[in-house]
């Protein structure tokens, strides 16, 4: 068994793993997450050629990729707890922060789903040929390295922001090297089309973060009215919501 899983091929990719086998499984999927870290181009072109389906990528590889920055939060936030200059370390409530990761590990399974309706309505109006599956491919495995990047929560403030940042600016990367063969945009457009999808991707972030601050413990929320705590965040909403209009093209006539 121990052979098997280590010999999994990228030819034999998340979607087409037998979910009867566990160890095998998650092999497949940090092989397939190492692969596409390490070279995006050859990884895109496998990835093209697979047959499977939306649900296949979330049980065989997105759902269980995505855990790794829900649990590493969670350990980071209540175990090692936040460094307060002046205060000292602060440790979140278990429960409280149970809660707000599982929250957190949810929505981010469904924004990857929206993202992916929006590239695929945005294609015609760039000249792009894309499907639904294709689409979320594109979208779902280009999460890969700020997923992967989740395991930095576990180090101290700075270096897990900056591990953070590198991930986001990566995964943007994958994104671009993917467009091309996932939706056959012509190169005179694929700059704008890369722009309007990742903007737009970005305001759903945001609007995700805004979800999940909802739940997320705070150590300064003891100290602070709860009504000017709700209205902060209702701006904080209303404002990605109008950056979210305006970052969409005229719908077309």
């Amino acid at each position: 068994m121990s052979n098997q899983a280590e010999n999994i091929n990228l030819s034999q990719g998340p979607g087409n793993a037998s979910s009867k086998d566990p160890k095998a499984l998650v092999m497949n999927v940090i092989q397939r997450a190492k692969q596409i870290i390490t070279a995006p181009a050859a990884s895109w072109e496998i990835i093209k050629a697979e047959p499977t389906t939306v649900k296949d990528i979330y049980q065989n590889y997105l759902m269980i990729l995505a855990v790794v920055p829900a649990l590493c939060g969670f350990i980071a936030m209540t175990v090692i707890g936040i460094s307060i200059p002046f205060v000292g370390t602060w440790h979140a409530p278990f429960f409280g922060t149970l809660v707000s990761q599982v929250i957190q590990y949810a929505v981010s399974l469904v924004m990857v789903y929206v993202a992916a309706l929006v590239i695929e309505q945005l294609a015609p109006k760039f000249e792009a040929k894309t499907d639904k599956v294709s689409a979320f491919k594109l979208v779902g495995y280009s999460m890969t390295p700020a997923w992967v990047a989740g395991l930095f929560a576990l180090l101290p403030g700075p270096f897990m922001m900056l591990a953070g940042l590198a991930g986001g600016i990566y995964s943007i990367y994958v994104f671009l090297v993917g467009v091309q063969p996932m939706t056959s945009v012509p190169s005179s457009r694929k700059v704008g089309y890369v722009a309007v999808s990742a903007l737009i991707i970005i305001v759903l972030a945001i609007i995700l973060n805004f979800m999940v601050a909802l739940f997320m413990p705070r150590p300064d929320m003891g100290m602070r009215n709860p009504q000017m705590l709700q209205n902060e965040q209702l701006k904080q909403f209303e404002e990605s919501m109008k950056a979210l209009q305006k970052a969409m093209p005229n719908a077309p006539q």
